[in-house]
């Protein structure tokens, strides 16, 4: 919904050709385990997954819904709750675009593709956590990968990095992201497309600003007129997926309005109405332990 009454469109999403530019980070200072609940929850979306709202909120009925991954490698110790990580710490986010399970709506194919890949470092304090993004034709090194049957791939050079996800599943994309960035990865987690228009609607919708009307009939984004619109289900997802009707048309600009939503809903889930309201934290967390694959040093 456009509101008028706002302050004009923020430079953040504003270039010289009346496009977004892609942005290599954000930034952004919350208070303890909030800051991870929100930068997880705000991650996948693409961006920025609830991983963090399930910590922070699991029982024993959200336990039983979730599905675990075990990194490859001794990985990060499993924490009892999130305020147990002690010093800074990285965490995995990535958006698959599997259509298995996700209803009539998409074209159905049979790879699995981990299309979006956010990196999230937190900071030794827990004060500061900085966000980057990868896109997902990055042509980089493929390490050999445990595959589920026992056996493990061989070496890829030059491949592209969305092809990770169906080589060995999420251990498979932190094992080449860890590689190409020689930093330890110790927490992952996994969302579906569902997963991310389910949670944009429990959030109550995700604020954004374009500058110009943003419409493709491609992945069904509709906001013909610039200004202020609040996203949630399919609308959320089709904002997230456009390439078409944002600058280039390539990935880089795509990556721009990912990183525009997720500033928008770490920016909601700050607000009172949201964390503050556990009738809404527990629904982010049963829909987030349901849609999401999560590493086992982030199951408990």
């Amino acid at each position: 919904m456009e509101n008028s009454a706002k302050p004009p469109a923020p430079s953040l999403f504003e270039s010289s050709a009346g496009y977004p530019q892609p942005l290599h980070g954000i930034q952004t200072r919350l208070a303890g385990w909030r800051l991870v609940t929100a930068l997880a929850a705000g991650l996948v979306s693409v961006l920025v997954l609830s991983t963090g709202i399930v910590l922070g909120l699991t029982v024993q009925s959200l336990q039983a819904n979730l599905v675990t991954v075990a990194l490859d490698g001794p990985g990060a110790p499993v924490l009892p709750n999130i305020g147990d990580i002690e010093g800074g710490f990285n965490v995995l986010v990535v958006g698959s675009d599997t259509r298995v399970g996700q209803g009539d709506q998409f074209d159905f194919i049979e790879s699995e593709l981990n299309d979006v890949n956010v990196l999230v470092h937190v900071s030794e304090n827990h004060d500061r956590a900085i966000v980057v993004s990868f896109p997902r034709d990055l042509l980089i090194d493929i390490p050999s990968c445990p595959r589920g049957d026992g056996t493990s791939s061989e070496p890829q050079t030059m491949s592209p990095l969305n092809t990770t996800m169906g080589i060995g599943g999420l251990p498979c994309v932190a094992m080449a992201l860890e590689q190409l960035t020689g930093l330890d990865i110790g927490y992952a987690g996994l969302m579906t497309f569902t997963g991310v228009a389910q949670l944009s609607t429990a959030v109550g919708g995700v604020e954004v600003c374009v500058t110009a009307p943003l419409v493709d009939p491609w992945s069904g984004v509709n906001l013909p007129e610039a200004g202020y619109h609040t996203l949630e289900g399919g609308q959320a997802l089709a904002f997230l997926r456009t390439r078409k009707g944002v600058g280039d048309g390539s990935d880089l600009a795509r990556i721009s309005s990912q990183q525009v939503y997720m500033a928008a809903l770490v920016r909601t889930l700050q607000a009172d109405g949201v964390l503050n309201d556990i009738r809404k934290l527990y629904g982010i967390a049963s829909i987030a332990s349901q849609t999401m694959v999560l590493s086992t040093s982030l199951s408990q």
